[in-house]
Formats: structure tokens, sequence, C-alpha cells
């Protein structure tokens, strides 16, 4: 083992944190992207938002997982937070913007 006993506790916080937290952003963006391109491919709202919740669960709990097989949690943290953020932000403009 290469890490020093007195370091593992942080980082199994920054571990479960960066999974956890990442990959509730991460989601968050994925749900707030999908529901903007249901509604904006014709489905209607709730079925959208249904839809995207369902996908929603499988999606966490796959980042999640991922999130511990990465060797370094700054990737984790660039990829699942980073991502979310991207999609959010993508899917606030394309809501904003084009389905006015």
């Amino acid at each position: 083992m290469s890490r020093s006993s007195g370091l593992a506790p942080l980082y199994l916080i920054d571990r479960i944190a960066s999974s956890m937290v990442g990959g509730y952003l991460f989601v968050w963006g994925f749900t707030t992207l999908g529901i903007t391109l249901g509604v904006w491919l014709g489905m209607p709202y709730l079925e959208a938002q249904t839809l995207l919740y369902l996908l929603a669960f499988l999606v966490y709990a796959s980042v999640f997982c991922w999130g511990f097989t990465v060797q370094r949690t700054a990737v984790v943290w660039t990829v699942l937070a980073g991502g979310g953020v991207a999609m959010t932000l993508l899917g606030w403009c394309l809501g904003r913007f084009y389905l006015t």
C-alpha cells in the first residue's frame, strides 16, 4: 500500500465526496438536459420528466460506482461535477432560448 495510514481517511472522504457530490451534480445536469431535449423534440413535459427521473437512478448508481474505479479523484471531480455543470447550463440555455 503506497499511502500512509494518516492519509487514508482523507483519501477515503475525498473519494466518497467526489462520487456522491459529483454524481449528484452529474445527474442533475443529465436530468435537466434530458427533460429539455425531450420537450424540444415534442414529448410532453410530464412524460419527459418521468422518463428522466427513472433514468436518473440508474445513471447515479453507475457514476457513483465509476467514481471508485478511477485512479485519481481530480478526474472524478472534473468529469462528474464539470459535466454536470455543463449539461445544466446547456439545458438551461436550450430551454430559455429555444423553447420560449
